[in-house]
């Protein structure tokens, strides 16, 4: 359960983790770029580290206009020109830090951890007061299943971006998943503090408070993430997982039934709402969820042992 959240968590992560905090830039350089339309309120919006001395801005539009064209193939998953792109950025200015950036998190999507993490660690030595390599790290380090190392990179991300509220929300999981409760639940809330509809943090929370069996804290904050937002999948799961620990199986099976609306195809929401309506005394319908479950993926022999043992008590309760 709690590898599931981490891998969640990767996942959500790259998909956010567009730089995008502002490049200030000189008056000179600002006028430039403005009269060509790709400025305004005194900034661009990519972390994009220009050399504002040169007296053509050809250059810096050419860099502009490439770094957005690799945002998008990076968005459409055309890693191969994303790569033959970025790495030609990078020729043109090795002192850039968002094509190392981007070649890093092309080689993290396509799985070459060992290759992301070595252009991370450069844009880091590169610049070690920008929190972002540091943050690439972190996943990396999750994804290899060094959670201590992840741990110690989001730290430094903290340190050196305190107001970056999914940061602290990854931080406050990575604690909670090493069973450090209070202290993740802690940078969870301070997350809330900063945007308290970030539904990840919510639900982070409820998970830390789940796993210490505080289960009546837990299901306000699962309800809290809800009321923003009534699809994600995983705060249904943990509020049906509260609900079901403390044997309020109608509201359970409620959540179970929005997780496969959610996602229709979900074999285990259909085994999970099997096994709340057993505990019910709902055999017909439990059976029927069982069933349901084995269509969309039949290689689940612990579904197959539920079915059977809903039909040995079905049969007794005939005798």
């Amino acid at each position: 359960m709690m590898q599931d959240r981490l891998k969640q968590i990767l996942e959500e992560q790259v998909r956010k983790s567009d730089p995008q905090s502002k490049l200030t830039l000189d008056e000179k350089t600002r006028r430039r770029l403005e009269s060509l339309g790709y400025v305004a309120e005194n900034s661009v919006n990519e972390d994009l580290e220009f050399d504002q001395s040169k007296d053509d801005p050809k250059d810096l539009i050419d860099f502009h206009r490439n770094n957005n064209t690799v945002k998008e193939l990076i968005a459409l998953k055309k890693y191969g020109e994303a790569e033959q792109m970025s790495a030609e950025m990078l020729r043109q200015r090795p002192e850039s830090l968002v094509a190392q950036l981007h070649l890093g998190r092309i080689a993290f999507e396509t799985n070459d951890c060992s290759g992301a993490v070595a252009y991370f660690q450069k844009a880091s030595a590169q610049n070690p007061a920008y929190y972002e390599p540091y943050n690439y790290l972190a996943l990396c380090s999750l994804r290899a299943g060094n959670l201590d190392q992840a741990i110690d990179y989001f730290r430094k991300c903290v340190e050196l971006a305190p107001g970056k509220y999914e940061i602290l929300s990854n931080l406050g999981l990575a604690l909670i998943y090493q069973s450090k409760f209070d202290e993740g639940i802690d940078y969870c809330l301070k997350a809330l503090e900063i945007n308290p509809r970030f539904t990840d943090a919510l639900n982070n929370v409820a998970f830390g408070f789940e796993g210490q069996k505080e289960h009546e804290k837990a299901a306000a904050y699962y309800e809290r993430a809800l009321e923003i937002d009534n699809d994600d999948f995983s705060v249904h799961f943990g509020l049906a997982r509260v609900l079901d620990a403390q044997k309020k199986y109608d509201a359970a099976a409620l959540h179970y039934r929005e997780m496969i609306r959610i996602l229709p195809n979900s074999a285990g929401s259909y085994a999970r709402l099997g096994t709340v309506l057993a505990k019910q005394g709902k055999l017909s319908e439990a059976l029927a969820s069982y069933k349901k479950s084995l269509e969309i993926d039949p290689n689940q022999p612990v579904v197959h042992e539920m079915i059977n043992e809903t039909l040995r008590e079905m049969d007794s309760h005939k005798e």
